[in-house]
């Protein structure tokens, strides 16, 4: 079943889990279909937001690793980045380690979505609640 993290009224994060763990971590569901990150959650009701949500180009890396944490994913990104090899896993070690943003058509995010097995609409959820971190 789907339940959103939901931040001042606005759904910043979609997972599938069991009652018990959105319970713990206070999540709310479940989610209706059609309901996205960046629709709205207000006393008990879900509803669309009217103008589409923009995927950012970028985002710092500090949100897209506080992002994949939030998504389970930081772990599998940090253990796939290191066990890359050769020029391609050291410039991808240099980008993870020292860039300041990572853009959506980045390589490196390329072949971690390719990793995680990620379509293209989670990339940009992920890219979406980034960007909705303070």
């Amino acid at each position: 079943m789907s339940y959103a993290e939901v931040k001042e009224g606005v759904v910043t994060n979609i997972i599938v889990c069991d009652d018990a763990f959105a319970a713990a971590h206070g999540f709310l569901g479940p989610v209706p279909e059609g309901i996205k990150i960046g629709d709205f959650h207000n006393d008990g009701e879900w509803s669309q937001r009217e103008t589409p949500v923009i995927v950012p180009d970028s985002i710092d890396m500090r949100r897209a690793r506080l992002a994949l944490r939030a998504a389970g994913h930081l772990a599998a990104v940090n253990a796939a980045i290191e066990a890359m090899e050769g020029y391609a896993g050291e410039d991808a070690r240099i980008e993870w380690e020292y860039a300041t943003a990572i853009k959506r058509d980045h390589p490196v995010v390329a072949a971690m979505q390719t990793v995680l097995g990620l379509t293209d609409e989670d990339l940009d959820n992920l890219f979406i609640a980034a960007a909705t971190l303070a």
